[in-house]
């Protein structure tokens, strides 16, 4: 095994703005898709959870519900894509972090696509806050 240490990165090096270019839109694209992930979800417990209150009404009806609230499903994944996000967020957030502290920039832009999911976020608590109501 070799013991030498590896050279340290050159800063006047181009290839490293680029690299660090490149990691922003990564981690962008990757944001992305989360918040591609979590609106499908929080689409799927709306569906879900207006689509199951007609087959509850029907049951209720009828007699044979087993909860007069059928709310659970689409409350669930509400506010497990709530979660997911605010969770990839926080991920996303400290990787970026992580690359100003690597490249010694005093500030890198705060990416929209943050913003956008903190808006996502408070989309479905609202959602889900919406669902235990209704």
């Amino acid at each position: 095994m070799d013991a030498t240490p590896k050279p340290e990165a050159d800063p006047t090096d181009p290839r490293v703005d680029l690299a660090v270019e490149r990691t922003l839109y990564a981690l962008e694209r990757t944001q992305l898709a989360w918040i591609r992930t979590t609106l499908a979800l929080l689409g799927s417990g709306l569906a879900l959870d207006k689509g199951l209150e007609y087959f509850r009404s029907q049951r209720l009806a009828a007699g044979t519900a087993f909860f007069p609230e059928g709310h659970a499903i689409g409350i669930a994944l509400s506010v497990g894509a709530s979660l997911l996000m605010l969770f990839a967020t926080v991920v996303c957030s400290w990787r970026l972090g992580q690359l100003r502290r690597h490249k010694g920039i005093a500030r890198i832009l705060q990416q929209p696509v943050l913003w956008a999911s903190l808006l996502v976020t408070l989309l479905g608590a609202v959602v889900a806050s919406l669902q235990t109501v209704g």
